[in-house]
């Protein structure tokens, strides 16, 4: 027999943790793409870069408990999108009131790794 911690001593709390994951994945993956479209039509540095802080925020909450949880194509494609992101914010342009369109393309990518978990809409 072996000695697990407590938090994963019974496969429904594991189970359930993954369930309840899932079910809040979707609003997560909103509340970034929330931020993220925020950020494109945003018309200042400071919002734009405030907003990608937040959708990097939310991200890299997703990946990390993706990966916890055994979900490793949605950790490494949050990872990816949280990456683009903060090239951007300690990048050489962060004082231009841009976000760059391959945060799109990797946010895009993010949204079909949710999908496959969540389903459609």
């Amino acid at each position: 027999m072996s000695v697990l911690p407590h938090a994963f001593s019974d496969y429904n709390e594991v189970g359930d943790a993954a369930a309840l994951f899932v079910t809040r994945l979707r609003d997560q993956k909103d509340a970034a793409c929330y931020h993220v479209m925020l950020a494109w039509d945003g018309e200042d540095a400071g919002t734009i870069n405030s907003d990608l802080a937040q959708a990097r925020a939310i991200l890299h909450a997703i990946a990390a408990t993706a990966a916890k949880l055994g979900y490793t194509d949605l950790a490494a494609s949050a990872m990816r999108c949280e990456t683009q992101i903060l090239a951007h914010l300690e990048g050489d342009y962060n004082d231009l009131a841009i976000c760059p369109c391959e945060i799109i393309c990797y946010l895009d990518a993010f949204v079909e790794a949710c999908t496959e978990l969540t389903g459609p809409l």
